[in-house]
């Protein structure tokens, strides 16, 4: 039994640490990295932050409340949470980008795992939102789940458990997002054996294994300055409410509403793009190509070979900032005409970069 569990070990630490790396690339690789270090950190805050939660309507937004200010260190344990997430998320645009920039989008096994992770992390952010049980967290909730009426009316009324927003939602909701960070694990190995039995791309965006070396420990080193600069950067913001929605410190009330409802900013880019189309059917269609659109750059498409690629691919990323501004504006002229124009050069900057690759 000894020698199997050595033999697993040896085989799995030969695919994910024991391995060449090119010579090349730079702290700009770290992402994913740090991408596995925040999620820890989700994971653990989050079970802490379990044992003092329940999913009923009566008592959320005051248990939530009081985490910071009943418990001790839970005003710590819960602002790493949500600045986790802030991070989180932050980190995978980062990735992204890096990946389109050199080339990773290449690498089709990688990349289309790469954004499977994504949709999943963007169910679990968006079920995370709800359980605060602000105002913000239950008008996002009824806003965003009725788009699923274009499937039918009782899908959405099978999926609140009710006939709105209410116990039994917050129940299901409270369940699947302390379940899906664990299935975003299993697939981040997978995503991790897959890159590192295709190999890493580099800046030169060329693959050479003449000038590599091993990832532990040279690599690994810089995998740790990264995590020393992201815990400094992150320790700026936690103990400040500058993340936090302010219309969540205010408990759920189905008799008001807000004024303007919006995600956080990290949903915002697809929040605009939802909403840039005028008919229900044709929103949720553009959402969903919002995120499949990338699967495209696995086709092709390397910006930083051509100086026309570069221009386009900054455009694009470009697109996306303002995309993301414009979630934060009204449902209201000249706003929603400006999210129709940046849609547009959103999926215009990847159609060109995939077809000119």
């Amino acid at each position: 039994m000894l020698s199997l569990v050595r033999g697993l070990w040896r085989s799995q630490w030969g695919v994910l640490c024991n391995f060449n790396c090119p010579n090349n690339i730079s702290y700009f690789w770290n992402g994913g990295s740090l991408l596995g270090l925040v999620l820890v950190g989700q994971i653990c805050s989050g079970l802490l932050l379990s044992f003092n939660y329940a999913a009923f309507v009566g008592v959320a937004f005051e248990l939530v409340d009081g985490v910071g200010r009943d418990i001790w260190g839970g005003f710590v344990v819960r602002n790493i949470h949500v600045l986790g997430s802030s991070l989180f998320f932050a980190l995978i645009f980062l990735h992204i980008g890096r990946g389109v920039y050199y080339g990773g989008a290449l690498m089709w096994g990688v990349w289309v795992s790469g954004v499977v992770l994504l949709v999943i992390s963007m169910g679990v952010g968006f079920l995370g939102y709800i359980l605060p049980w602000g105002q913000m967290s239950y008008w996002g909730a009824t806003v965003i789940t009725n788009f699923l009426s274009v499937v039918g009316s009782e899908l959405v009324v099978w999926i609140w458990g009710a006939f709105s927003v209410d116990g039994p939602t917050l129940m299901r909701f409270y369940s699947l997002h302390f379940l899906l960070p664990f299935v975003l694990v299993v697939g981040l190995i997978v995503h991790l054996v897959l890159l590192h039995m295709g190999g890493n791309s580099n800046p030169l965006g060329v693959m050479s294994f003449c000038d590599s070396r091993l990832f532990f420990p040279y690599f690994l080193s810089k995998d740790v300055v990264g995590f020393v600069v992201v815990c400094g950067l992150a320790y700026i913001y936690l103990f400040t409410y500058d993340l936090d929605e302010p219309q969540n410190f205010i408990g759920a009330n189905v008799l008001t509403t807000p004024e303007h409802i919006q995600p956080e900013w990290y949903f915002l880019a697809a929040y605009t793009v939802l909403r840039a189309v005028p008919s229900k059917v044709g929103g949720v269609v553009a959402l969903i190509a919002f995120v499949c659109v990338l699967l495209l750059f696995s086709m092709g498409g390397i910006p930083h070979h051509s100086l026309v690629q570069q221009n386009l691919f900054w455009l694009w990323v470009v697109s996306f900032f303002c995309l993301t501004l414009g979630g934060a504006c009204p449902i209201e002229e000249p706003y929603v005409g400006y999210g129709r124009l940046w849609c547009l050069v959103y999926f215009g900057g990847v159609g060109g970069l995939v077809l000119m690759g």
